[in-house]
C-alpha cells in the first residue's frame, strides 16, 4: 500500500494520481470527499473508495480525517510515496466564480515578492526578475480562460460564433463544444491578436488592450522559448522598474476587461429572462 498525506485546511476534496502497478502509467481518481471530522469525539473518521484504472485494475482508497490525521492510503500498489500526486480540491473550487480574486491575489504576490528580490545578487534577481514576468503573463492568458469558457459552453450562439471566428465550423454542437474545450486546453491567449477575436469577434466586447501588452508577450516569448537569450546574442534582463510597469498594465487591463465581460454576462441573463417572459 501507498500512503500520502494532505492539507485538510486547503482540501475539501482530493484527486489522486499514482502509478498504476498493472498498466505503469498514472491512473486519475475522480474527486474524492474528504470525511467531516467528528469534533464530538474527537474520533478519526474514514472514507473508503473504490478506483477503476483505465486499464481495468481496481484499487480502494482510504482518506482519514481526524485532529491530528488527515492522510490516505491506497491498498493493492507497492510503489514509493514519490509517485502518488495529491490534488487538494477546496471549496469553492478555484473556477470562474474565484478567477478575478485569485488574479488580483496573484498580483499582489508579486508585488510582495518584488520587495524581497533586492536583497539577492544581481544574477539571482535578474533570474526571479524573468520568473515573476513569465508568470505575470501566465496570468493573464489563465484569467481569460477560466473566466471566458463556460460562458461560451452554456451559450449556443456564442458556440457557433467562436467555432466560426476560431475555424472549427465542421460537426455538431455537441462536437463543437468539444473542440473549445480541446481549443481551452491546448491553446494560449496569450497573443494579443487572439485576444482581440475572442474579446470583439466572439464577444462583441471593445475593450482596449495597451499597446505594451503585445510587447511583453514578445519578451516572455523570449524568456520562455529562448532561456532569455535574443536572437541578436545578448541576455534580455528583466528590471525592477519594467517588471512593476508591466505589474500596473496587467492589472487595469484585467480589472477593466473584467467590468466588462460582468456586464456582458448581466446583458445576457437579461435576455435570457426576457425570451421565457
Amino acid at each position: 500500500m501507498i500512503k500520502f498525506d494532505y492539507d485538510k485546511n486547503e482540501a475539501d476534496e482530493l484527486i489522486i494520481e499514482f502509478k498504476c502497478k498493472n498498466c505503469l502509467q498514472l491512473s486519475k481518481t475522480d474527486s474524492l470527499e474528504i470525511p467531516k471530522m467528528d469534533f464530538d469525539n474527537y474520533t478519526t473518521t474514514k472514507h473508503s473508495f473504490e478506483h477503476k484504472c483505465q486499464c481495468g485494475a481496481c484499487y480502494v482508497i482510504d482518506i482519514y480525517n481526524g485532529l491530528f490525521d488527515n492522510y490516505g492510503v491506497i491498498h493493492g500498489v507497492s510503489s514509493k510515496e514519490k509517485d502518488v500526486f495529491v490534488h487538494e480540491v477546496p471549496f469553492p473550487r478555484y473556477n470562474k466564480d474565484t478567477i478575478f480574486i485569485d488574479t488580483i491575489s496573484s498580483f499582489s504576490r508579486i508585488k510582495s515578492i518584488i520587495d524581497e528580490i533586492e536583497k539577492m545578487t544581481n544574477d539571482n534577481k535578474n533570474l526571479v526578475y524573468s520568473l515573476l514576468f513569465l508568470n505575470l503573463i501566465s496570468i493573464i492568458d489563465s484569467f481569460i480562460k477560466i473566466y471566458t469558457e463556460p460562458i461560451i459552453l452554456c451559450n449556443n450562439n456564442l458556440i457557433e460564433k467562436f467555432a466560426v471566428v476560431f475555424k472549427m465550423t465542421r460537426g455538431n454542437t455537441e462536437e463543437k463544444k468539444q473542440k473549445i474545450r480541446d481549443f481551452y486546453e491546448s491553446k494560449s491567449y496569450q497573443s494579443v491578436s487572439t485576444q482581440r477575436k475572442l474579446l470583439e469577434d466572439v464577444f462583441d466586447i471593445n475593450v482596449t488592450i495597451d499597446d505594451r501588452i503585445r510587447i511583453f508577450v514578445a519578451i516572455r516569448d523570449v524568456i520562455a522559448h529562448r532561456n532569455s537569450i535574443s536572437p541578436s546574442g545578448y541576455i534580455h534582463r528583466i528590471k525592477k522598474s519594467q517588471l512593476l510597469e508591466a505589474l500596473s498594465v496587467a492589472e487595469t487591463y484585467i480589472i477593466n476587461l473584467s467590468n466588462s465581460l460582468s456586464n456582458f454576462e448581466a446583458n445576457l441573463y437579461a435576455e435570457r429572462i426576457s425570451n421565457r417572459k
